[in-house]
């Protein structure tokens, strides 16, 4: 977390931070088990996320030995061919559980009156239906990863990935000096 002096605006990231989940994660999960069409994502998703998975043990292999994350874009693909609604619908009702039940709770104290006063931005590398879901129920802005959909379906890619890049993401949305003395914590 971090505040600007200039305009004072604290800068939360979310996954670790702001709650407890990996919110990319955590809305896939939360999607595939309510999408009753193509049942096969959600089995797909548990092999390549489940911690003692061979297919998860191997991807780790892989990001490790070329620092590139496959697993991430992998999961991303599974959403391919869906609605942009459902997913955003799945991103409210998820938020809204995470809200109730996957809050850190040392942090937030320390966020309600710069969320009250319209000084809180979220910046995620987490996907922007799920952070624009929080920002909005808590009254934050926000940066984060977008999905590249045409005609309202999702393509199952990225059309920009913020890991690595949430500073320039600030800057680019709020104007240079939103950083200027401030220290954007990376988790």
């Amino acid at each position: 977390m971090s505040s600007s002096p200039e305009f004072d605006v604290y800068v939360v990231d979310v996954c670790g931070t702001l709650v407890r989940e990996d919110t990319t994660l955590g809305l896939l999960r939360y999607h595939f088990a309510r999408c009753s069409e193509r049942r096969w994502r959600q089995y797909v998703f548990g092999a390549m996320t489940a911690s003692r998975s061979p297919v998860r043990l191997g991807v780790a292999v892989l990001e490790r030995l070329t620092g590139r994350h496959f697993l991430k874009h992998a999961v991303v693909g599974l959403l391919a061919g869906d609605r942009k609604e459902a997913l955003a619908q799945s991103a409210s009702d998820y938020a809204a559980v995470l809200l109730s039940k996957g809050r850190v709770t040392s942090v937030w104290p320390l966020i309600e009156q710069p969320a009250r006063a319209g000084r809180l931005v979220l910046a995620s590398a987490s996907l922007e239906p799920v952070v624009a879901s929080l920002a909005a129920s808590i009254g934050a802005r926000y940066v984060a990863s977008q999905l590249e959909e045409r005609d309202g379906l999702l393509t199952g890619k990225y059309a920009q990935d913020l890991t690595g890049a949430k500073e320039q993401a600030l800057r680019n949305k709020y104007g240079p000096a939103v950083l200027t003395g401030a220290c954007l914590r990376h988790q």
